[in-house]
Order: C-alpha cells, then structure tokens, then sequence
C-alpha cells in the first residue's frame, strides 16, 4: 500500500459538528484510492479543518495491521499504522461502554467481533459509520451508516 500524504491531528471537541467513524473498508478505499475514496477525503479534510470529528476503532487498527502485514510484511504494516495515526482521526480506548454495546450488537448477530466493536464506537458517539461493508447493511443496527461505493 503506498499511503497518501497524512494530514496533521486535529482533537475536536462535543461543540464541533459531526462526528463519524471510519470502518476498515473505508480506509482501505482512502489508502488504496479506490471506489470510495472522495468521500472520506472530504471528511478527512472537514476534521483537519476542525468542522467535524473523526473516530478510529482500535479495531480497524488492528485490522488494517493484520491485512498489510499478510501482504506486505509487519515492517509495511507498522508503517502504515503510523501514518493512519498521523490522521486527524481520535483512537479512542476500549472502555466499558464500548465493550457491552459491542457485545450487544454481537449478540444481535450478522457481524464479526471485530465489525462489532467498530459498530459499537459509532453508537456510542452518535457518529455516521462510513463503510464499504455489506455485513453492516445486513446487520440490525441502530446507527447512522453511510455506505461507500464498493470496489
């Protein structure tokens, strides 16, 4: 993967306008420039301006480690996790919220543990879900989505 330049972090705070969560799909799109891609440019460049705020799951980190290390090797793959956290994009930790509303929508079924926490960081923080992933439409979800054109 070769990563577009990384926009500098910006920390929105609860006054600042929208909030959304990129899924893995999503910044596969913006890494790879594939179907997609502009819309979550467009919102990139929203949070580095400060108009709106942008969460990353931890899971959607370790997802996109895993798949860049399996294809391009870990030294890739740290590479990368570096430069997605270079984003202006909030990694918010895991905390006890987070884990019993994934769990929920685990148990809700339709999605993986990964999709699950992911899901999860968007309904906690009221935030749009961008994403490219059928399982999400599929999926009972009470979140806002917005779905990206697919490959």
């Amino acid at each position: 993967m070769s990563p577009r330049a990384p926009l500098r972090v910006v920390q929105g705070g609860d006054d600042v306008g929208k909030r959304y969560v990129l899924d893995t799909s999503a910044l596969l799109a913006y890494y790879q420039d594939e179907p997609g891609s502009k819309p979550v440019v467009e919102i990139l460049r929203q949070a580095e301006a400060g108009k709106v705020v942008v969460y990353v799951s931890f899971m959607t980190i370790y997802e996109i480690a895993y798949l860049v290390g399996a294809a391009y090797g870990f030294v890739q793959a740290r590479g990368t996790v570096m430069k997605m956290r270079s984003l202006p994009m909030i990694e918010p930790e895991a905390d006890e919220q987070l884990m019993w509303k994934a769990a929920e929508i685990k148990a809700g079924g339709g999605l993986s543990v990964a999709d699950s926490f992911i899901a999860a960081l968007a309904a906690v923080n009221d935030a749009v879900l961008v994403h490219r992933d059928p399982e999400f439409e599929k999926a009972r979800l009470s979140i806002r989505r917005m779905m990206l054109p697919s490959k």
